[in-house]
């Protein structure tokens, strides 16, 4: 058996244990502190845009709530929203289903943002879904002579999501992480541990399977 699939099979073995464990507050606690990463210090300064990952309405809405926050204030020029197919429910006032592009931009409107200042991009979808938004945006980032981005996501969510977009943006692209107070149970963490360490043995070019915290090792990612 390799040593990835070894390392894997322990990582579930001590899924299963946890899940046995009756201290889950506990351990809660233990894995967003693994999952979070930590202020770097650095100030907030102005990004070129601002690329809100893709996610459930529900998370979607914290999301565009925080979009609109760091725009309003002047922190994004350009808000990013990923394509989603299908349709909403029913909504009266227009007599029909919105498609969710339109719900996006709906949703960011009422919260003050301009539709010019917001932009539907499409991610070429892949199995792992970070990853492949990390590899199209990082490709539409170069495509548009960006400078900076700054990333919206889940809190849990936020340090793989640094580890993804840091593997394919260019290293003089000026890179931030921001995260919104979505709650989510022992589950979901375990889910996303589980995906981490997926991401650090199968996907990630080595040089960024290290340790991620303190500035030196991106200095061009921050953390807000």
């Amino acid at each position: 058996m390799s040593r990835p699939l070894l390392y894997t099979g322990f990582f579930l073995i001590g899924i299963l244990v946890i899940l046995a464990t009756p201290v889950k507050g506990t351990i809660k606690s233990a894995l967003n502190q693994h999952l979070i990463a930590p202020d770097a210090g650095y100030s907030w300064g102005h990004f070129d845009a601002g690329y809100v990952l893709g996610g459930s309405p529900d998370s979607l809405l914290l999301k565009f709530r925080k979009a609109a926050l760091l725009y309003k204030k002047g922190t994004i020029g350009t808000i990013l929203v990923p394509h989603r197919s299908g349709i909403t429910e029913y909504y009266p006032q227009f007599k029909r289903n919105l498609k969710n592009d339109e719900w996006s931009v709906m949703k960011l409107r009422d919260l003050g943002v301009p539709e010019s200042k917001i932009k539907i991009v499409h991610i070429n979808e892949g199995f792992f879904g970070t990853y492949s938004e990390a590899k199209s945006i990082s490709a539409l980032v170069r495509k548009r002579g960006y400078g900076s981005l700054l990333l919206i996501t889940a809190a849990f969510h936020t340090k793989r999501t640094r580890l993804s977009f840091q593997n394919f943006l260019d290293p003089g692209v000026r890179l931030a992480v921001v995260s919104t107070d979505e709650k989510v149970g022992l589950l979901e963490l375990l889910s996303e541990t589980l995906k981490l360490q997926v991401y650090r043995l199968f996907l990630l070019s080595r040089k960024d399977r290290g340790s991620i915290t303190g500035a030196s090792h991106f200095p061009n990612v921050v953390y807000l």
